[in-house]
């Protein structure tokens, strides 16, 4: 992630105080901790036909630093249980990582 990058995220979680009230937490289980975690939602995308959270965790982690997302493809499968799913595919964090830096740009305009 490149400095400009994280600068702009950082701008993200301090925005106002009023964003902390309004935090959405949504909890995985990390397999290899064997444990729940919880994460606080950054910002919901949407690509096509695909949607997407970006995800930064309330604890501190060894697998995420602070200035970094998790972003997560989320839905529903044929069967219509939800899903949640860390997306690991190089190139497609870095197109999802990019859309949320424009749409995020472009909410800040419109403020």
């Amino acid at each position: 992630m490149s400095d400009i990058e994280k600068e702009k995220l950082e701008e993200n979680y301090n925005l106002d105080e009023d964003f902390e009230d309004e935090e959405e937490i949504i909890t995985l289980y990390n397999e290899t901790a064997k444990k729940d975690e919880d994460f606080r939602v950054v910002w919901y995308l949407e690509d096509g036909d695909r949607s997407y959270v970006l995800l930064n965790p309330v604890e501190p982690s060894d697998d995420i630093a602070e200035d970094e997302v998790l972003i997560c493809e989320y839905g529903e499968t044929e069967n219509g249980e939800e899903f949640v799913e860390p997306v690991e595919d190089e190139s497609e964090l870095d197109r999802i990582y990019n859309l949320y830096v424009r749409e995020y740009e472009e909410a800040c305009k419109e403020d």
